[in-house]
């Protein structure tokens, strides 16, 4: 795979490949025609595509010649770049079972042509059978093979294996917060928790380069408008948080070398009696977060789409998620009084982020959101007003 960005490929980065000797490999494979319209050709295609989801995802490169899978020329594609991209995305929304999310086409302008770019994700649900030859692909070195009943069971166990330890992780991470074992320590009080990742990423077998990320502004942090950031690198990776006051901060950022974003703040004070989450504060800060950090780890670093989010409360059994609108706070505080959270990490749905940008980033995470206000007794999360037959966020 190409260690770049799809949107930020140029001409030189293919011209690096010939000038590289770069070899194919179980992510990448060069082509140096366009997919063609037989049968044969469009079972080649899928075949390459469902091998690729299958192992670890790769780069198809249209417009590369090679000779013993070695790029030696770049051959640019004489195409309508636009009806090339719809109709490769069309055959392969059409080739697999199920259908492969993320996959993402960018033709890069070369000379008088175009060179294609096919990016296409580890696969996020599982195992993908290719509908044109009814195989289960894979991707061995720079060839595919297709499972057999044994090695479809073999990869099955993997794939189990790869979310127990995503799983472990994350849940290690509540941990840490919770128990204050961090290199800067978060003030007292419920805490959001979110984390970023990739959704191919096998935790712990690939790791990530996080040195572009090791200097002062790399990486916002929650909850920061403005200026007031400090920075240190820590064993898990480098980490941005906001000043430090006796002994403990509001809010950091750690770029983790396992290849996990992550965000933790504040977001309520502790206190005798009742503690409030003010919910329309939360998903502010959420989405600003989110939006702030994938936007400058594309830039940073080599984690692309499709990405998974996940939002946690953590510390915060027994508060209680609030709203500022007088109106509802009324209805549901004298007609249906609010319910304490009752677990120590409210953990919310993972949000699969497909595309970046994100054609409407709160229209993703609107079932989080409603998560959020119905653990304490809301229907759902009313930061969303129906308009046009739609629920639209409001903040």
């Amino acid at each position: 795979m190409i260690p770049k960005a799809i949107t930020q490929l140029l001409p030189e980065d293919f011209d690096r490949l010939v000038a590289d000797r770069v070899q194919e490999g179980n992510q990448l494979d060069f082509k140096q025609a366009v997919v063609g319209g037989t049968d044969a050709d469009k079972k080649k295609f899928a075949a390459d595509v469902c091998a690729f989801a299958n192992t670890r995802g790769g780069d198809i490169v249209v417009g590369v010649r090679e000779v013993g899978g070695a790029a030696v020329e770049v051959v640019p594609l004489a195409i309508d770049p636009d009806h090339e991209t719809l109709r490769l995305q069309n055959m392969i929304a059409d080739s697999f079972d199920p259908r492969i999310l993320g996959v993402q086409i960018a033709p890069v302008a070369f000379g008088a042509g175009h060179v294609l770019v096919v990016r296409v994700p580890q696969s996020v649900q599982g195992l993908h059978r290719s509908k044109l030859d009814q195989h289960f692909h894979i991707r061995e070195s720079r060839s595919n093979r297709h499972l057999d009943v044994a090695s479809l069971i073999s990869r099955v166990d993997m794939l189990r294996g790869q979310r127990d330890r995503r799983e472990d992780f994350i849940a290690e991470r509540y941990a840490a917060v919770l128990t204050n074992r961090t290199p800067v320590v978060l003030r007292p009080g419920p805490k959001v928790m979110v984390h970023v990742f990739q959704a191919h990423s096998a935790f712990g077998a690939d790791m990530l380069n996080v040195v572009p990320a090791a200097t002062p502004g790399a990486l916002p942090i929650p909850t920061l408008a403005q200026g007031g950031a400090d920075f240190r690198m820590t064993f898990e990776g480098p980490m941005h948080h906001l000043p430090i006051h006796d002994g403990k901060t509001r809010a950091f950022s750690l770029a983790h070398h396992a290849g996990v974003l992550e965000g933790a703040w504040k977001v309520a004070d502790p206190r005798e009696g009742r503690i409030e989450v003010p919910a329309e504060t939360l998903e502010t800060q959420v989405l600003t977060f989110v939006r702030a950090l994938i936007e400058r780890a594309r830039g940073l670093l080599t984690l692309d789409v499709p990405l998974v989010v996940r939002v946690a409360l953590v510390g915060a059994e027994g508060a209680i998620v609030v709203t500022n609108n007088r109106e509802l706070r009324r209805h549901y505080e004298d007609d249906t009084p609010l319910t304490p959270i009752d677990r120590t990490a409210l953990q919310l749905p993972d949000i699969l982020v497909n595309d970046w940008p994100a054609v409407d980033l709160p229209e993703l995470f609107r079932p989080a959101f409603d998560r959020l206000w119905q653990a304490s007794g809301f229907l759902r999360s009313y930061q969303y007003n129906e308009q046009d037959g739609r629920f639209v966020w409001q903040g």
